[in-house]
């Protein structure tokens, strides 16, 4: 186990006793000997070392992430994420906040109130102990919860466009109304035919598709019409394209 040592202050050590180095420039010689002693101070190993520094990487990746995502339904955009929205952020369809709850129970001298809002550090803590317990690594984690939200994107937006002139927003599509969102080519229909001849156990739920199915093939989708895309980029398509047109117009 690692001690608990700040990062500053292990580099203000190093700095202090070889006084000699605080005007090199960084290149490779040094910034390896600096993480080689910061390794050392921890006391594990270099391997460890450069997981751990990747991991911290993606998790402040994930933390703007998701703070975008939170900022798009704030008027005034903050720098911290409610409580409420991480456990949203971090929960699959039909979830609950079981996992936050046991954070809790498991660290008896965190105080709940003190996570309503949260910063970087406090959104690690959580993240760190959600991937613990879903057993899987911090970058499998935050690739899952990045695609996630994506999804869940497409899927309001797809469910807005596709309940024009309706006095309600629909909560699911039918397979029709997702091809139409898609573009409503003859491609599209035989790309979501495809889709369902090689996932036959889904088959019967073209006429209510919700949002675990709605990501499948979204992603499928995706992935046959535009392979160099990210998902990202597939999906601010099809919304760009979306506002361009209107549903009447394409199921005519």
């Amino acid at each position: 186990m690692g001690k608990p040592i700040d990062k500053f202050e292990i580099l203000q050590k190093y700095f202090n006793k070889y006084e000699n180095k605080k005007d090199e420039k960084m290149n490779l010689k040094l910034y390896s000997e600096l993480f080689k002693y910061y390794c050392k101070e921890r006391d594990i190993s270099v391997q460890e070392c450069a997981e751990e520094w990747k991991d911290e990487r993606i998790i402040e990746d994930l933390f703007k992430d998701c703070l975008n995502w939170y900022n798009q339904d704030l008027e005034k955009p903050t720098r911290r994420i409610s409580l409420d929205y991480f456990i949203k952020y971090m929960s699959k369809p039909n979830e609950n906040d079981q996992i936050t709850t046991e954070y809790f129970n498991d660290h008896k001298d965190k105080e709940k109130e003190e996570f309503e809002t949260l910063h970087l550090h406090r959104f690690t803590e959580l993240f760190q102990y959600h991937c613990n317990k879903k057993n899987i690594s911090v970058k499998e984690c935050a690739k899952d919860r990045k695609e996630a939200a994506i999804i869940k994107d497409s899927f309001n937006d797809c469910l807005k466009w596709t309940s024009q002139d309706l006095n309600y927003t629909r909560d699911y599509v039918t397979s029709d109304l997702f091809i139409y969102y898609m573009g409503g080519t003859t491609q599209d229909y035989e790309i979501t035919d495809q889709f369902f001849e090689d996932h036959p156990s889904d088959m019967e739920n073209k006429a209510k598709i919700y949002l675990d199915l709605y990501g499948e093939l979204f992603k499928y989708h995706c992935e046959s019409v535009y392979p160099f895309y990210t998902l990202r980029r597939c999906a601010e398509a099809r919304k760009s394209q979306a506002i361009l047109s209107d549903l009447k117009d394409i199921v005519r």
